[in-house]
């Protein structure tokens, strides 16, 4: 457990469990940028607490992410359904696989392949944008045909060690199709039976008809005008 944040109630747990090294390193480095911006504020305030120039420095605390301007590439993860029941099902599951994705790309690589840490930053942006895939989901729908109900997409921002991937000689192209596949199996596959609680039947997967998944890799310039509109 890498960020201990203790309940103070009983049973005490750490509510901070879900923290992965990535999610660290992003908080860190955003408390670290507040603090910078926070210490220009306080010291032009108390220089001239009523000039222009202090009043514009607050306003920084307030300016929209920058995240669609840090990163050259991202991931684009879409994902829809052809009905209601569909959506409630099916989109709360792959939101909450979301954390995973990020945790293959980050751990996988490190702990089974040796290939050291190819991502410096694997940053999910924790807000739906409308598709990316757009019209190229329908054509993938299970049955054809069938309209979208509801779809959106999570974004992920991805910043590539240039010096550890030359010198591992690894093709990003390669390894991050690989991992995708990896995250889709296990947001399809049923959770194995507890022990004591053996299967009657054979696992099926979880993905209701109609509705699926499609992580697309999209470089910076590639990316819609919807993302920038918070941006103005």
């Amino acid at each position: 457990e890498l960020m201990p944040i203790i309940t103070p109630a009983y049973p005490a747990g750490n509510s901070a469990y879900n923290v992965s090294m990535q999610t660290l390193g992003v908080m860190k480095e955003e408390f670290a940028r507040g603090k910078k911006i926070m210490d220009t504020c306080l010291a032009l305030a108390s220089s001239d607490p009523t000039g222009a120039v202090a009043q514009a420095a607050w306003l920084k605390l307030l300016e929209p992410a920058d995240f669609f301007l840090r990163y050259n590439r991202y991931l684009a993860v879409d994902m829809w359904a052809s009905t209601a029941e569909g959506e409630a099902a099916w989109f709360g599951l792959v939101e909450s696989r979301l954390r995973l994705l990020v945790d293959i790309l980050d751990r996988e690589l490190r702990e089974n392949y040796g290939l050291g840490q190819v991502f410096k930053t694997v940053h999910l942006f924790p807000r739906a944008f409308p598709p990316y895939a757009g019209a190229g989901a329908e054509g993938r729908m299970e049955g054809g045909g069938g309209e979208v109900h509801a779809a959106q997409c999570f974004y992920i921002g991805l910043a590539f060690d240039r010096e550890e991937m030359e010198r591992r000689k690894v093709g990003k192209e390669v390894f991050i199709g690989e991992f995708i596949r990896k995250w889709r199996f296990a947001v399809e596959t049923p959770p194995r039976p507890q022990p004591g609680h053996p299967q009657l039947q054979q696992p099926r997967s979880q993905r209701p008809k109609g509705c699926d998944v499609l992580v697309s890799e999209v470089k910076w310039r590639e990316l819609p005008a919807c993302v920038f509109e918070s941006l103005g």
